[in-house]
């Protein structure tokens, strides 16, 4: 096939997916664990905020990790702008936008809570310093975190608004190059071919 997307079918698809059903059971109950008995019997010393930060942050993790092994499992197809998804949703032929919906949520839910620790941390360094330029007052940060999870709720929907397949999707699918992910019964979104403009991406 073109692209070496024979590699992909033979080899690699399976190999993936194989692995990402994996980790995630492995660190659910090694990793994950670890951290929470860490964080709640093992951490007294630890400020509270700084805590509950960890915590909402780990358990972002453990939902990303679920969602991208269990219920959508991705593989992208580059040079196409398509990705190709199996799992417990994909299966059930859910909705795209549903697909895509949970898929940036997963992420964007991973980064703000990712941040607030990060900045309440900093913070905790800097104010020794009573003069340090990167002292934030408590409203600084509030607009921070406010604006992040702004920006992430926008990338939900964005992603959710413009997932829609290329108007030539039906005869793309048939060909040689993508028919055998179609007879594999997951779902594809496709945005784009090679060498063409994305709508998503210009979207």
């Amino acid at each position: 096939l073109k692209y070496g997307m024979h590699l992909d079918r033979d080899y690699f698809l399976d190999i993936v997916y194989k692995i990402q059903s994996i980790v995630p059971i492995v660190c659910s109950l090694t990793v994950y664990p670890a951290n929470a008995y860490l964080l709640l019997i093992d951490g007294p010393s630890m400020m509270g905020e700084i805590r509950a930060a960890y915590l909402i942050n780990l358990v972002t993790h453990v939902f990303f990790d679920w969602v991208f092994s269990f219920f959508i499992r991705f593989y992208a197809f580059p040079p196409y702008g398509l990705f190709y998804c199996e799992g417990i949703l994909c299966g059930e032929g859910a909705k795209k936008q549903l697909i895509m919906g949970l898929l940036a949520t997963a992420i964007m839910a991973v980064i703000p809570t990712f941040y607030v620790l990060m900045v309440r941390m900093h913070q905790m360094v800097v104010v020794v310093d009573i003069e340090s330029r990167w002292k934030l007052s408590l409203k600084t940060q509030i607009v921070i975190y406010a604006s992040l999870f702004i920006v992430a709720i926008a990338n939900v929907i964005g992603f959710v608004l413009f997932t829609s397949d290329v108007e030539n999707f039906e005869e793309l699918v048939m060909g040689p190059d993508l028919a055998w992910m179609k007879a594999r019964g997951g779902s594809l979104v496709l945005f784009g071919e090679p060498g063409k403009r994305s709508l998503f991406v210009n979207g």
